[in-house]
């Protein structure tokens, strides 16, 4: 078994566990499963026995994932070479027996699995699905006529109200530093007719209420004639899923007690600042400080 970072939870022994696994605190991982390099598992998740998790797929808290489900097996797809793709599951959701969940095929592409989803035995999801949470359906010119339950709580829209809107009076994100209105992923897909992804921060800002942290993504509807004729809009809520990975990122810096930077994080600060020194930078002072029975106010602390 691996050592993978972050929190051990309850892992059988006959469990494999990748070094670079990252896991969440109180995850169970039953017999015989093996979860591979790369993968993020989340808070409370329970993996039973003979599951498989393989390449970049990113778990959110409290999924339960049954016996036999495979996670992140390369797509079956002709067109798809090897490239490094990502399957990434929501909160809540139950995988049950012997599901199969594929990640995107090109390079960076996702399949997207939302929050609170029954994934039935011996269900399929396929690369660059897009399923639970938002999703938002769009003509070529980029007017909306569909969207599920989850799109029209996220961003305050019935669809009764939106149907025939264009997508960006309904779906608008901004930056979230400086709160400017940012290009959703549709624009471009229908433009450019291939599925998009935008990086970093966006939050979506609701018809009422506060900004929400999104991940979103687009990806073209085409003919049998290969002409792009709309577009699909998924996007999720990952509020909590961000909180969590500025926790463990604030973690791996810093002392959990003392919110101090930790030893490793501080002793990589000392060599930056000789470096600095001794490339004619400003002058640098360490200063130590000796503490009586230190320990014992530690321990008593």
């Amino acid at each position: 078994m691996g050592r993978a970072s972050g929190e051990q939870g309850r892992i059988h022994p006959t469990a494999i566990v990748g070094e670079g696994v990252t896991l969440g605190a109180d995850v169970g991982i039953g017999p015989f499963s093996i979860v591979a390099d790369g993968a993020v598992i989340g808070d409370g998740c329970e993996i039973a026995s003979h599951v498989r998790i393989e390449g970049c797929v990113r778990l959110g808290p409290r999924n339960r994932i049954f016996q036999g489900a495979v996670l992140g097996s390369p797509p079956q797809d002709l067109k798809y070479r090897g490239e490094p793709s990502i399957l990434d599951i929501g909160a809540d959701n139950m995988i049950r027996e012997y599901a199969t969940l594929n990640p995107g095929t090109a390079a960076g592409e996702v399949t997207r699995v939302g929050s609170g989803c029954l994934l039935m035995a011996y269900s399929h999801v396929a690369h660059n699905c897009a399923i639970g949470d938002g999703v938002i359906r769009t003509d070529v010119r980029g007017m909306i006529d569909y969207m599920n339950p989850a799109a029209e709580r996220l961003t305050g829209w019935p669809i009764h109200e939106a149907y025939g809107k264009h997508l960006r009076d309904v779906f608008q994100v901004i930056d979230p530093e400086t709160h400017t209105m940012l290009l959703d992923p549709v624009t471009r897909c229908l433009a450019e007719g291939r599925y998009v992804e935008f990086p970093g921060e966006r939050m979506l800002q609701p018809r009422d209420g506060q900004p929400v942290a999104v991940r979103d993504s687009a990806s073209p509807i085409v003919s049998r004639q290969g002409r792009t004729v709309g577009a699909v809009l998924a996007f999720k809520d990952v509020s909590e899923l961000r909180q969590m990975e500025q926790e463990r990122s604030f973690l791996s810096t810093h002392d959990p007690l003392t919110g101090l930077l930790n030893r490793k994080t501080f002793e990589e600060e000392v060599e930056r600042a000789v470096r600095q020194v001794r490339d004619d930078g400003p002058a640098q002072a360490v200063i130590f400080l000796d503490l009586d029975q230190f320990k014992t106010i530690n321990d008593s602390s």
